[in-house]
């Protein structure tokens, strides 16, 4: 199976961990299928996924490079890009710290899932349960 047939963004990143600009090396197709813009516009800019990213996210997503940067193996977030169509999706990002055999930094490497619908029903479950008071789940499983 190659990176094209994973049902999800696939990326490579390998500039500095404290650079705010989000450049990859490597990104996969799905990224195109889940945005709307192709491959070629999305790595043209260094700040290409930046300006797409909704801005009460970008912090959180640099945050994720410092915990990277402060030797932490793993980091995962869920952030909202805006579509070529002008929605937003949501995207849950793993990201991993790959360092050399020094321990040094060397790149990282992560993918990204389209959790829109998943949002939009925890959203949607949520204001349900805050507008009607006769609504009241059970507190086992008999569901």
């Amino acid at each position: 199976m190659g990176p094209s047939a994973i049902p999800a963004i696939l990326f490579r990143k390998g500039a500095s961990l404290r650079d705010t600009r989000v450049s990859s090396v490597f990104l996969n197709n799905k990224a195109e299928d889940l945005l709307g813009f192709t491959q070629e516009e999305m790595q043209s800019d260094p700040h290409f996924l930046t300006w797409l990213m909704h801005p009460e996210d970008r912090q959180d997503f640099l945050a994720g490079d410092e915990r990277l940067a402060e030797a932490q193996s793993e980091a995962i977030f869920d952030h909202r890009f805006k579509h070529r169509s002008g929605s937003y999706r949501w995207i849950r990002t793993i990201m991993k710290r790959v360092d050399d055999d020094d321990g040094a930094f060397r790149e990282i490497v992560g993918c990204g899932l389209d959790i829109t619908d998943l949002k939009e029903a925890e959203e949607q479950l949520a204001s349900i349960l805050s507008t009607d008071p006769c609504t009241l789940l059970p507190e086992d499983d008999t569901i």
